[in-house]
């Protein structure tokens, strides 16, 4: 990840950019529990890979809280549509969510990004997420706080 520098760069206005929400579901020998992959596409030609972190509870419980979620290594784009299983026999995955963003800040230990979910309907869910390096001294740890805006 970058500075300000690249969204100032390639016009933070011109261009929206994608995330999806993937159910990842893992087979039984798996020591990691199932959850949610967040990937986001990066305002930057620098990277080919989505940021990608993972949350232990659905997004309908994102909401108006302060989750601590992990970041994963960047994940290909072409999961940005897809589903089905993962190779190596790590489980499956299912798009339950997906949509537009605009970057607002996008900086080493700072994120923050307008939502607006498209798929599978346009809902309630978009809105502001702020995305910050957790406190804590592992390296992986983040914090979300998602501010969804209400249509009328």
């Amino acid at each position: 990840m970058g500075g300000n520098s690249t969204l100032e760069e390639f016009g933070k206005n011109l261009t929206t950019f994608r995330f999806a929400v993937l159910h990842h579901q893992l087979g039984d020998h798996a020591q990691r529990n199932c959850h949610w992959d967040l990937l986001l596409e990066p305002p930057t030609l620098l990277t080919v890979g989505l940021l990608t972190f993972e949350i232990n509870s659905p997004p309908t419980e994102w909401a108006n809280h302060k989750l601590v979620i992990t970041r994963l290594p960047d994940h290909r784009p072409l999961y940005l549509d897809y589903e089905g299983p993962i190779s190596g026999d790590r489980g499956q995955v299912k798009r339950v969510l997906a949509g537009t963003i605009q970057w607002r800040i996008f900086e080493q230990d700072l994120l923050v990004l307008t939502i607006s979910p498209a798929w599978p309907i346009e809902s309630e869910t978009g809105g502001l997420m702020r995305f910050s390096k957790s406190p804590a001294k592992q390296e992986d740890r983040w914090e979300l706080e998602w501010k969804p805006r209400l249509r009328h």
